[in-house]
């Protein structure tokens, strides 16, 4: 009597998503995010709000280069400023998302802080990072 055997490409295969971390969902991955505002002094405009996101980006790039300091969206009239191409999950380091518009009181400031698989890279301690270089630089 002959027995039904699974393939052995098949075992492989299972052997080695079991391997390599490999998880199959219907879910997108998400990186690991924080968000806040920072208030922002009356008078200061735009333009000033981008340059502090940009420099505080830089300071903390000079302390772990995992900082992602390469400007992919700069818009002044728009009050925006986007690095490490933001909107993509899928990329490593720390990356932020700046928006400011013109009449507000606050700059809503978005960070990712991602590693392979999408494991946190330390968003909460970045992000308090990021506050206080920003704080000091609008204030």
């Amino acid at each position: 009597m002959r027995r039904d055997r699974v393939p052995v490409s098949t075992v492989s295969l299972v052997i080695l998503l079991s391997l390599t971390g490999c998880v199959m969902s219907d879910e997108p991955m998400k990186a690991p995010a924080a968000e806040v505002s920072v208030p922002v002094p009356a008078g200061i405009d735009a333009e000033t709000v981008l340059a502090c996101a940009e420099t505080s980006v830089r300071t903390l790039h000079d302390r772990n280069e995992l900082w992602n300091i390469r400007v992919t969206r700069r818009d002044p009239g728009r009050g925006e400023l986007e690095t490490g191409d933001f909107d993509d999950d899928n990329i490593g380091g720390f990356r932020i998302s700046v928006q400011h518009g013109q009449e507000a009181d606050a700059v809503r400031v978005r960070l990712k802080a991602a590693r392979p698989y999408f494991m946190d890279l330390g968003a909460g301690k970045a992000f308090a990072d990021l506050d206080a270089q920003m704080r000091r630089c609008l204030s």
